[in-house]
């Protein structure tokens, strides 16, 4: 009776759809001794996962109320009797995932037996399992051994079912939809120890395994592996909803204090929706929300797996509406949100923490938005998108913004600013620096995991070694660095658009933040303090990074990473590796090709780098830590490997391509991609394009394979000699290549100098076995090489 009773209450409170009854039912659910099984040769699976529990015991969480009617989403699985076993069996895909799984665990498949695993699900598990159960007459109720489970496992059962409570209640909340729906296992590893493995078909990745970091650690969740699973490969990426047309009305209090009024048009999925997902940092609250002028219900969870859910530490919510949204429809939504991401770092210098997630958002969609701010009237605004009008109202600076065209983020930031402004056709420019010097940057806070650059979100730490400070002014005066800081900028955007076409924007402001990064807004560039006053004793590479290719860098992003933009976290290395190069190009043409090659260099030292202590075990070099595709995985080898490797891939196409086909390989590129997120896969079929004509690996799938989802820097010697006599001679040798796998075949430049005449460039291609060549030159050679600059290459 007590237990009818309490499923009476449960569905009762659902009755009129909340989340939040959804909500309590989730933490209110216990296990159910009366569902204990003494169960063997039970296998369930989510495609390349796949789960047997060999002998053990199994009981059911208790029946939860939900939409659908009542439905069990909790099991808990113990192999403590004699004999006890079960295995998780987990195939990546690629060989890069496969890489990935051998640097965390010793093996590139995932097979480990298991003692005991928690299950939580919103989708058919309980009835699959059921169904074998019944068919098994072997397998019977243990109630005796239920209600010792049930004490011993209900707090960690619970615990888990709530922390991935709101991500249940999508489903839960939606009439059935096996398409969408979750499953998520915590597992005891015999010799992997705790684990994760969660399958989410509204994911752009539907399967992750992985575990929980320290808890000092900024990435939140190590990832083992994350893939598309099977099923999903053949199926276009669809979001929940879509949005567009933001217009943000945002109040900056005296003490920073930010309250916002965020308004945006979404459209459903073609699936429908009961709860709408959305994100934002966790220094903000959002405290009321509405769809179509009606009030929605906001659901949230302190204590959600974020770093799994969310893969920038974000906070998740939901909003529920009053009745489910039909399929295809658009909607207007109002939400509210208050809180303190600005930080005062001294002596009038500011600092935006969460500069990409201040305002809810869902996945970095393209929109246009209209931006209002109110700030104290003391202060100056630099922000994203086209100054449409500026006053005072008493105490109160209002500035009223908004962007020309679709972007996926807005930045902002506040100070007391000198400026000055630099006309380019179409562009106007205004670079800002601090009036007064400046202070330091306090620590980052807690949750603020998320560091951006271009419109791409990562967790990764900063650039270079330097302390997080603002400088004191230095020489040259800060006047005279804001006018060459201001004429390098108008330098930089002439020289980018005269390569890659129009940035699309009309206003770019430039202005100073405290630390030692930057970041590049469609229309708003972020430069470190270092790059307007430099500090004494930086090395030469460090001050040409602040002073002159930083802002190269930033600015490049107003193309790789605002008009064109990666599809996921795979593809952010694309964006970065662009910008980079194309501020190598700039600073190529403007002190000459010894800078490029200087840099190149500089970037081979530190993936040949021996790893730190704490990414000692990944390989004998920085760059053996991960691909390129793996994004900020590769831990804290993110900016050698995403920068100075993807600079290197990008220079190598460079040199495939020749320099006149590779310009127009880019122009192209913004061309085609304008407002559109791109793949690496779109990257390497653009660039084929552009090869010369009987390349031999036409569709690069062969370089790609190499240095894009693989990694491996070669080890190359060449031995040659030269006979013969005038007027032809032969020159024959070989290239032997070592340090890296057997599968590892790289195309080897080797130049023949000829005193005056043209050098002859072979394309030797080496692998396991020493590779030959023979051809005839018409003057003796002055010299024969690899062309080290041309390939990355011990």
């Amino acid at each position: 009776m007590r237990g009818l009773l309490f499923l009476m209450v449960m569905a009762s409170g659902l009755s009129g759809g909340t989340g939040s009854g959804q909500l309590s039912a989730l933490r209110e659910a216990r296990l159910d001794a009366t569902e204990c099984y003494r169960v063997r040769d039970i296998g369930f699976g989510r495609d390349e996962a796949q789960i047997f529990l060999t002998d053990g015991y199994l009981i059911f969480g208790t029946p939860v109320a939900t939409a659908n009617g009542n439905r069990r989403v909790t099991a808990v699985f113990s192999a403590e009797t004699e004999g006890g076993d079960a295995e998780l069996l987990l195939l990546p895909p690629s060989h890069a995932e496969r890489a990935s799984m051998a640097k965390h665990t010793g093996a590139p498949n995932l097979e480990e037996h298991f003692s005991s695993a928690v299950f939580v699900f919103a989708d058919a598990t309980y009835e699959e399992i059921l169904e074998q159960i019944r068919a098994n007459p072997y397998i019977k109720k243990a109630p005796e051994m239920g209600l010792l489970m049930a004490e011993k496992w209900n707090g960690v059962a619970r615990n888990l079912e709530g922390s991935f409570g709101l991500r249940l209640a999508m489903d839960l909340l939606e009439p059935a939809n096996s398409r969408k729906a979750f499953f998520a296992a915590a597992l005891a590893g015999r010799h992997l120890g705790a684990f994760d493995l969660v399958y989410e078909p509204r994911s752009r990745e539907q399967l992750t395994a992985g575990k929980s970091s320290a808890p000092n650690s900024p990435a939140g969740f190590d990832v083992w592996t994350s893939f598309q699973s099977r099923s999903f490969r053949a199926r276009k990426f669809e979001p929940e909803i879509e949005l567009s047309g933001y217009s943000i009305d945002s109040t900056i209090d005296p003490d920073l204090k930010m309250h916002c009024v965020s308004r945006a048009r979404i459209k459903i999925s073609a699936l429908g929706a009961r709860a709408l997902p959305f994100e934002i940092t966790k220094q903000m609250n959002v405290t009321s929300a509405s769809i179509d002028g009606v009030e929605a219900e906001i659901l949230t969870n302190p204590a959600t797996r974020s770093s799994i859910e969310s893969p920038y530490g974000n906070d998740i919510f939901l909003l529920v509406p009053k009745q489910p949204l039909a399929a295809g429809t658009e909607h207007d939504v109002e939400l509210r949100h208050e809180g303190k991401v600005v930080t005062d770092a001294g002596n009038k210098m500011y600092y935006v923490g969460s500069r990409g997630t201040w305002f809810p958002s869902r996945g970095m969609q393209f929109s246009k938005f209209d931006l209002t701010f109110r700030y104290p009237k003391e202060l100056d605004l630099v922000a994203s998108g086209d100054l449409i009008d500026e006053r005072i109202e008493g105490d109160r600076k209002i500035s009223h913004r908004a962007t020309r065209n679709p972007i996926r983020l807005v930045g902002f930031n506040l100070g007391v600013y000198d400026r000055l402004t630099v006309k380019r056709p179409g562009l106007s420019i205004e670079v800002c620096a601090n009036r007064s010097p400046g202070g330091t940057l306090p620590p980052k806070p807690a949750g603020d995991q998320a560091w951006i650059t271009g419109t791409t979100v990562n967790r990764r730490p900063n650039r270079d070694p330097l302390p997080m400070t603002a400088p004191s002014p230095a020489l040259p005066s800060m006047a005279e660095r804001l006018k060459a800081l201001a004429a390098d900028v108008g330098e930089v955007m002439d020289f980018y658009t005269s390569k890659f076409g129009d940035s699309g924007i009309r206003t770019l402001e430039v202005a100073p933040v405290p630390g030692r990064f930057g970041q590049g807004f469609p229309g708003l560039i972020y430069l470190s303090t270092l790059a307007y006053s430099p500090v004494p004793n930086l090395s030469e590479r460090q001050s040409l990074f602040y002073q002159d290719l930083l802002q190269a860098h930033e600015a490049a992003h107003q193309w790789w990473g605002n008009v064109v933009t990666s599809a996921g976290y795979h593809d952010d290395w694309v964006m970065e590796a662009l910008a980079n190069y194309s501020a190598l190009m700039f600073l190529e043409k403007k002190k000459g090709p010894k800078v490029l090659d200087t840099l190149m260099q500089s970037y081979r030292t530190d993936l040949l780098a021996k790893p730190t202590e704490k990414t000692a075990e990944v390989g004998d070099t920085v760059e053996s830590s991960g691909p390129v595709v793996q994004g900020t995985r590769v831990d804290g080898n993110w900016n050698a490997v995403v920068y100075g490797k993807g600079s290197w891939i990008v220079h190598m196409l460079r040199r495939k391509m020749g320099d006149d086909a590779f310009v127009k390989m880019l122009a192209d590129l913004r061309h085609q991609f304008e407002d559109k997120t791109l793949t690496t896969e779109d990257f390497r079929a653009h660039c084929a394009k552009f090869l010369p004509a009987r390349s031999s690996d036409p569709k690069l799938e062969s370089f790609f394979d190499q240095w894009v989802y693989g990694t491996g820097i070669p080890e190359l010697k060449l031995d040659y000699k030269v006979t013969g006599k005038g007027p032809t001679w032969q020159v024959t040798g070989t290239v032997t290549q070592t340090g890296v796998g057997d599968d590892f075949s790289a195309e080897v430049p080797v130049e023949i100098q000829l005193g005056r005449l043209k050098p002859v460039v072979l394309t030797v291609r080496a692998g396991t076995e020493q590779a030959s060549f023979s051809t005839a030159v018409k003057a003796l050679p002055s010299k024969v090489a690899i062309d080290r600059t041309s390939i990355l290459a011990r």
